[in-house]
């Protein structure tokens, strides 16, 4: 416990360093886009299930973080939260302007599930693929923000802290909430199988 959090704050330490050196040249913004672009790609990925809206809306999150890194303040928000959130609320707002929800492609759902698989699961890799699978479709009938909570937490492995200053929540809300999705996760999954 200890180490994670000494851990923790060095990367808070670099990570703020990173900011700083971005505001004032805004080329050594490549180094934060290099530390959070994975991160941020395949939550977007997990979210909406398409490559290319993935890799849109992932560079339009960069270039608006880019675009307004003058503005960010240290305020008990790290940076990589505040690029959640500017994820977040773009591809909220594309399913907005598109009035309709993307439904994820056979060879976008194998890229995801590749992700989220190991190696050397004892399982055969065909067992695990059916059920990451039938589980990121049950997840797909989950509200955005019930979605936005079970892949932040399970797929992205974040702290209830992490998704608390993300979603902009205290870490009890982000506690309730998740218990709440995942109760109804579960009953979704049961009703999909019978």
């Amino acid at each position: 416990m200890r180490r994670e959090y000494f851990k923790a704050m060095a990367n808070l330490e670099l990570e703020q360093r990173l900011v700083e050196k971005a505001k004032r040249n805004p080329q050594d913004f490549n180094q934060l886009y290099e530390l959070y672009f994975e991160k941020i790609y395949n939550f977007l990925l997990a979210r909406c299930g398409q490559k290319e809206l993935a890799e849109d809306i992932t560079s339009q999150t960069f270039l608006n973080a880019l675009e307004k890194i003058h503005n960010f303040k240290w305020r008990n928000v790290s940076f990589g939260a505040w690029l959640y959130r500017i994820a977040i609320n773009n591809l909220n707002s594309h399913f907005r302007k598109n009035n309709r929800i993307i439904l994820t492609e056979d060879e976008n759902l194998n890229l995801l599930i590749s992700q989220q698989t190991s190696a050397d699961s004892a399982e055969s890799d065909l067992e695990q693929r059916g059920r990451i699978t039938e589980l990121y479709q049950t997840i797909k009938k989950l509200s955005a923000d019930e979605q936005n909570l079970i892949i932040l937490k399970y797929f992205q492995h974040k702290s209830y802290q992490e998704i608390a200053k993300i979603l902009k929540l205290s870490s009890n809300t982000v506690g309730v909430k998740l218990h709440r999705s995942l109760r109804k996760l579960k009953i979704v999954y049961h009703q999909k199988i019978k």
